[in-house]
């Protein structure tokens, strides 16, 4: 059974008013559009965990290794994980498209913080006020353009129309948020 998990207050927290797994599906779903979520976590959680930062919620980009390969995701300070992600990683652990709950252990032990975790803050502050209320959907469509208008050939090529971010592009990516904030 691959279902949406939520333990607790199902996904919301009450002092912010904000239903977090609906906020997250709905970010996933405006920047990935129909592309799969295969090696997209990055693309995904970085900018995703700016915004729940920004909405209040204590949140911190980290990096763990699933199958040799670099997995990024959001640790949450109450001790859970939105895995914006997850469902590349099905045949792993019984999850759905997204995962929010107690950590994993196949898929987020030996978890690590990674160090431009919050590069993406200041973009998205500068969103922000454009998009007071940081609708989910529309700031997904807007970090789906950014990517979209990045030149160069990458891994990620195929899900952003043959542009996007190439592997100098995100080295430089801290650099290009400052300038834009």
């Amino acid at each position: 059974m691959t279902t949406e998990r939520t333990p607790g207050a199902l996904g919301s927290n009450d002092q912010l008013g904000v239903d977090l797994l609906g906020y997250s599906r709905r970010f996933r779903d405006a920047v990935l559009g129909r592309a799969p979520s295969e090696r997209m976590c990055y693309v995904v959680s970085g900018p995703l965990c700016a915004a729940i930062v920004a909405l209040g919620f204590g949140a911190r980009l980290v990096k763990t290794k699933v199958a040799r390969m670099e997995h990024i995701f959001i640790r949450l300070d109450d001790g859970r994980v939105l895995d914006a992600t997850a469902d590349q990683f099905a045949h792993f652990a019984d999850v759905g498209p997204i995962y929010l709950g107690e950590p994993v252990k196949r898929l987020h032990g030996g978890w690590k913080a990674w160090r431009d975790g919050h590069s993406w803050l200041a973009l998205i502050r500068g969103f922000e006020r454009l998009q007071p209320d940081l609708d989910a959907t529309h700031l997904g469509n807007m970090i789906r353009r950014l990517y979209e208008t990045m030149p160069g050939e990458h891994q990620f090529s195929a899900a952003f129309g043959g542009r996007g971010l190439s592997a100098t592009g995100r080295s430089a990516m801290p650099a290009l948020l400052v300038r834009l904030s």
